[in-house]
Formats: structure tokens, C-alpha cells, sequence
């Protein structure tokens, strides 16, 4: 394996790792985000971020659960990224890949080009 290939794969793992910290320090911020992606109106995106899918509208609270967790996840990035002495935004793209691979069928996730499709 190249070294390339070693430290993409090590960023990986640890990106999805700091993702599920972040999800974890809030359970019930995550209870809150699993039932809006259940009623199609968030999702994953490969960028590593939550968003609302195109076309719909959450309420108030759902908005700051996105945005909390949207921000938890850009904390958990920065520290990745730092360590590895690599971009957030590579850290997070590489987090979203995985994010959006895990999802469960039926679920809105957008992919890298931009659109929101149905897994």
C-alpha cells in the first residue's frame, strides 16, 4: 500500500470516529436529526455536513440540531485535521464519503456534484 493510500485510509477512520464522538456527546441531538432524515426533509452530504434537501423546510428546532451537529462536526474535523497536517475541508470530505455510503436505503443524501438523490 502506498503511503498516500496508508494515510488516506488512517484519515478515514479517523474522521468517521470523530464523527460518531460528536454524534454521541448528544444523544438526544441525534434522535432529533435520525427522525427528520426518517421524514426525508435532511440528510447526509459528501461535504461531511448535514443539510436540508432541496425542496423542503424543517422547523426551528430542527434547524439548530443541524447546525449543532454541523458544528460539533466541524470542531471534530479541525482537530483531525490538524493532527494530520491535512485541510479540514479534506478531512470533512473524506468523513462525508463515508457518511453517505453508511446511510440506509430510502434516506435523502446529497453526493459531491450537488444533488440530492434517494439512497
Amino acid at each position: 500500500m502506498s503511503l498516500l493510500a496508508t494515510i488516506r485510509k488512517r484519515l478515514i477512520h479517523c474522521a468517521a470516529a470523530g464523527v460518531l464522538a460528536a454524534l454521541l456527546v448528544a444523544p438526544a441531538l441525534a434522535a432529533g436529526l435520525d427522525a427528520a432524515k426518517n421524514a426525508g426533509t435532511v440528510g447526509e452530504m459528501a461535504n461531511g455536513y448535514i443539510g436540508v434537501v432541496a425542496g423542503k423546510s424543517v422547523d426551528a428546532a430542527t434547524q439548530r440540531t443541524i447546525d449543532e451537529i454541523n458544528l460539533q462536526r466541524q470542531q471534530q474535523y479541525r482537530v483531525i485535521a490538524e493532527k494530520n497536517k491535512v485541510s479540514v475541508n479534506a478531512v470533512a470530505a473524506l468523513a462525508g464519503k463515508k457518511l453517505v455510503e453508511r446511510e440506509p436505503g430510502g434516506r435523502y443524501v446529497r453526493d459531491s456534484t450537488g444533488a440530492w438523490k434517494t439512497k
